[in-house]
């Protein structure tokens, strides 16, 4: 009886023994675990950070029409004079270069340089005016040829220039041209660079004067 008893607490020891065991080995294991978790979650968030605060690739047009791929993009609002011409010129052409084939995607590109206030200004009067239809049904195509762009005023974020150029107007029933000797008053505005906005500016107003209008034949 007593060397059964014996017995008895021998296994209930080595039972206990080997528990202990398993639980120390399981808790080495989890601490191991945990510790690999956290660096792989320490790598994800140095990688997130990384390609967070990394300048995007940007594909943009420039005045002449031709893309150009941009790498290491600043983010700042530091703009300089030839940006500013190009982004100028670029949407001169798009906004005023017309063509009955093609004036709504023409159109919709000058209007994703426009701020949002000056955007729905512009949509507005598109559809109130049926400019698309008007212009499609003119059966005409429009080419601008800038003359000259001059910086007046920076004042703060805004860039104020007046812009000279003629508006050719090929009118293709009846084979006329028209054109246009126009004054223009642009403004943009300095704005955060983003794959939208490469250049760091939008357009926050334009308004034109026609000075002369000649009828050729």
């Amino acid at each position: 009886m007593f060397k059964k008893k014996k017995d008895i607490e021998e296994v209930k020891e080595l039972n206990h023994a080997n528990i202990k065991g398993f639980l120390m080995d399981m808790n080495s294991f989890l601490k191991m675990l945990s510790l690999i978790l956290i660096i792989i979650l320490g790598g994800s968030l140095f990688l997130a950070y990384k390609a967070y605060i990394k300048p995007p690739i940007v594909i943009r047009e420039n005045a002449k029409g031709q893309i150009q791929v941009i790498k290491n993009l600043l983010y700042n609002d530091k703009v300089t004079k030839l940006e500013i011409n190009t982004f100028s010129k670029l949407f001169l052409r798009r906004y005023l270069s017309l063509s009955s084939y093609g004036v709504a995607n023409q159109l919709d590109r000058a209007l994703r340089m426009m701020s949002e206030k000056y955007e729905k200004e512009n949509i507005y009067s598109i559809e109130k005016n049926n400019t698309i239809s008007n212009i499609q049904n003119a059966n005409i195509r429009e080419k601008i040829k800038i003359k000259k762009i001059r910086i007046t005023k920076i004042e703060g974020k805004y860039i104020y220039l007046k812009v000279f150029l003629n508006i050719v107007k090929n009118h293709f029933e009846n084979k006329k041209i028209t054109i246009e000797t126009v004054e223009g008053h642009l403004v943009l505005k300095k704005v955060l660079r983003s794959a939208s906005r490469p250049y760091g500016l939008e357009i926050a107003i334009y308004s034109q004067t026609i000075l002369n209008k000649i009828k050729q034949k």
